[in-house]
């Protein structure tokens, strides 16, 4: 089984810490691990999960796409890692767009992370304020997976290299996180 990190930022989104896109030494993000039986379609390192994420933005409205591409120039993009992510806001509400390089260092900063708080936006239909049994449905009808072991209060789902973080109290969604799968490379300094 091929192990894969994936950017979650989890323990900095439940820190209420923020991250500041001009700072070099930036704050903290979080990489897990998880380990799955197959972890793409393919073994191909360079392999970009376009059907899942494809279907992720058609049925969803979260203001920006997954994978869009983060606007900035090669030049520019350089000063933004893993350590320190390029970070987008929009004009009005509660949502961060975190650009990393997805699947891995070889190629542009896209949007790879959406942290949703703001109740106009959906992923699959589940919004801000939902209840989570109905939020687990919707994933499963989509053939997501539900991860083993989140942490409290976090419900993991997976498809391919994207994943949806519902982040809850007392069973109602307050944090929804859209999340691609990126590979740690060897000999790359996150």
């Amino acid at each position: 089984m091929k192990k894969i990190l994936i950017v979650t930022l989890l323990i900095f989104a439940l820190s209420g810490c923020t991250l500041n896109n001009t700072s070099t030494e930036g704050g903290i993000t979080t990489m897990s691990e998880v380990s799955t039986e197959e972890t793409t379609a393919t073994e191909d390192e360079n392999y970009i999960d376009e059907a899942n994420i494809k279907e992720v933005n058609d049925n969803s409205y979260m203001g920006i796409e997954l994978h869009q591409d983060s606007g900035l120039s090669e030049e520019k993009s350089k000063n933004y890692g893993m350590d320190c992510p390029y970070v987008m806001y929009p004009e009005e509400g509660d949502t961060k767009y975190y650009c990393f390089r997805y699947p891995n260092n070889e190629f542009p900063l896209t949007v790879t992370q959406i942290s949703i708080k703001d109740s106009k936006y959906n992923v699959f239909g589940i919004s801000i304020g939902d209840d989570i049994t109905s939020a687990e449905g919707k994933l499963r009808d989509k053939g997501y997976e539900k991860e083993d072991n989140p942490p409290e209060g976090t419900y993991v789902y997976f498809k391919g290299d994207v994943l949806v973080f519902l982040h809850c109290k007392e069973n109602t969604i307050e944090r929804i996180v859209v999340s691609l799968k990126i590979e740690k490379e060897e000999g790359v300094m996150y």
